[in-house]
């Protein structure tokens, strides 16, 4: 007798002769097919429930995850203070590949990055741990941001596969020299905001995971610049820029600047806000491609 479901056989009921040697009747034929039916709503809700178990499995451990990435977040109120920070990352799927960090160097120099993983989901999440890390451990060993991105290249481009990079945007600040030291392996550019006129910072450099240290080494340029009181800095992903409305088109670095622009005086919690809702009315609640994070960075007198 064949068990179907939505005109899909899923099983078959299999029987012998009675015991009674005698045939099988029409009325145990109908009796045998009801129970068929029966047995084919049983297995479809039997696998339902597998199927929300193991969905609600996954969710759990995906926001255990979730957790354990936002914890990685650091506190901007801890870098110094002559630095105001703000930092925001939202991923576009459950967890994601964008990070930013704030290491102290010394009493006087902070390194502020931000960097972001070519994959989505969980395998851009395990990357972006594994370049953190690296890039800790840099930090404590070499003195420029260029040797840390040469560091970071070289511990993680034989892990990679070939399909797979990560663009990173490092700036240290010494507070002491009144300079910030940048270096950028493919990220977009280190946006300055001084007396009321935007400057795109762009240093040469390819994406972590491309090629090896050579070619790596001799394409990464560092760019040391002076710093004054009420400059604003902004680091962020190509999620901010390429944010998208129903229409496929493009927020855009311009969109950016002119936030930066209309609030030159403002604190970087209040740019955020601003730009996060600049970027909301722009979308409209379409889709996210990709994930969005930014640092705005004040140095106060």
């Amino acid at each position: 007798i064949p068990i179907n479901h939505k005109n899909e056989l899923i099983g078959v009921l299999t029987f012998g002769s009675k015991s009674s040697g005698k045939a099988f009747s029409e009325e145990d034929i109908d009796l045998l097919k009801s129970f068929a039916s029966q047995s084919a709503v049983s297995l479809e809700n039997s696998r339902l429930n597998i199927e929300q178990i193991n969905k609600q499995k996954y969710e759990e451990e995906v926001n255990i995850a979730k957790r354990i990435q936002n914890s990685l977040l650091p506190k901007e109120e801890s870098a110094h203070n002559r630095l105001i920070i703000s930092g925001y990352s939202e991923p576009a799927r459950d967890i994601g590949g964008d990070f930013y960090d704030i290491i102290n160097i010394s009493e006087d120099k902070v390194l502020v990055a931000i960097a972001d993983v070519s994959d989505k989901g969980i395998p851009a999440a395990l990357y972006m741990s594994q370049v953190q890390a690296v890039l800790q451990f840099a930090s404590k060993i070499f003195m420029s941001p260029k040797e840390m991105l040469s560091e970071i290249n070289k511990q993680i481009y034989s892990q990679f596969n070939r399909n797979s990079f990560v663009t990173i945007l490092l700036a240290l600040f010494d507070l002491d020299q009144n300079k910030v030291q940048v270096a950028r392996a493919g990220h977009t550019p280190l946006i300055r905001l001084r007396n009321n006129k935007v400057d795109n910072i762009y240093s040469k450099g390819i994406g972590i995971g491309l090629d090896k240290e050579n070619i790596f080494n001799t394409n990464i340029e560092e760019l040391t610049l002076d710093i004054f009181p009420n400059d604003t800095y902004m680091l962020y992903s190509d999620g901010v820029s390429e944010s998208m409305n129903a229409q496929k088109d493009l927020y855009g670095s311009v969109r950016i600047e002119q936030i930066l622009l209309q609030n030159h005086n403002a604190a970087p919690d209040t740019i955020k806000s601003s730009l996060l809702s600049s970027l909301r009315s722009f979308t409209q609640n379409t889709e996210m491609h990709d994930d969005v994070t930014f640092l705005i960075i004040k140095i106060t007198p």
